[in-house]
């Protein structure tokens, strides 16, 4: 696995959105989700979103992409990618190896 290479497009992502994670987090979670699976995608790179959104709009909205349920029972309304065994969002760029760990989950706990 390039993780290079995917640290790269998440960072591209997020540029490419304005920059501001707290945005993005807050509102457009599944634009950022679906942007970086395109490329990931176009790139040979297996992703799956992971949605703890639920509900028909969720359903509706990222039809058409891999999504899996969070591994966790979370009350935080978020939206993110995983690769392997890795968790990435605007604010995890890099990617976080926990999801319970991510920075956004673990900023809405506090």
């Amino acid at each position: 696995m390039d993780w290079n290479k995917i640290e790269k497009i998440s960072n591209e992502t997020l540029k490419e959105m304005g920059g501001s994670a707290l945005e993005i987090c807050t509102g457009d979670c599944t634009t950022f989700a679906k942007k970086m699976i395109d490329t990931l995608i176009s790139e040979g790179i297996k992703a799956v979103i992971i949605d703890n959104l639920h509900g028909e709009a969720m359903k509706e909205e990222l039809g058409g992409y891999p999504v899996e349920q969070p591994d966790y029972d979370s009350d935080i309304s978020h939206c993110y990618v995983k690769i392997e065994s890795w968790y990435f969002d605007a604010f995890d760029v890099d990617g976080c190896d926990d999801e319970t760990k991510m920075q956004y989950i673990d900023a809405c706990r506090n």
